[in-house]
């Protein structure tokens, strides 16, 4: 997590703007005339640029209308998202949590959520996603909150619960 908001400060504040003393990313056009070099010097994968790239163009020439996505469910926004070249799901579902604000992801696969469950549940092992997914039903509508709180207990250091 440390790494990826690295990561994001990194190229926000080298390819986005600031106003007011806020940083804002650079628009889709301006990500898709960079070079897999210019995110290669911050630190990013090869493979990691390219998609970014990728994404960026096919937004900015109107292939994929950001905006039409908000009347879609979540399960047909994933769809379509995969569907782009370095885009899986869980890339979806972060997207969906954090680019439009939906209020109800659990990514049952991610790791991090995993081991937040294990850790909560004094666990041997992390759970399967399908037990996750069935711990989760008790969350709804607001399953991104309990990802969220999930997320933030890895971040305590031996407190006590």
């Amino acid at each position: 997590m440390k790494f990826a908001y690295t990561l994001t400060s990194r190229f926000v504040q080298t390819f986005g703007f600031q106003k007011e003393g806020a940083w804002f990313y650079p628009s889709p056009a301006q990500t898709a005339d960079l070079h897999v070099d210019n995110l290669r010097a911050l630190q990013f994968s090869g493979r990691k640029a390219e998609y970014i790239i990728d994404t960026s163009k096919i937004i900015a020439e109107g292939t994929l209308d950001l905006a039409s996505l908000y009347k879609l469910t979540n399960e047909e926004i994933i769809s379509d998202l995969i569907q782009i070249r370095g885009v899986g799901r869980w890339t979806a579902e972060n997207f969906l949590m954090f680019g439009m604000g939906r209020l109800d992801l659990l990514p049952i696969q991610d790791i991090g959520i995993l081991n937040a469950v294990k850790k909560l549940k004094s666990a041997q092992a992390k759970p399967a996603p399908e037990i996750l997914a069935g711990m989760g039903e008790q969350w709804k509508p607001y399953r991104t909150y309990a990802s969220l709180y999930l997320w933030e207990s890895l971040q305590l250091k031996n407190e006590k619960r």
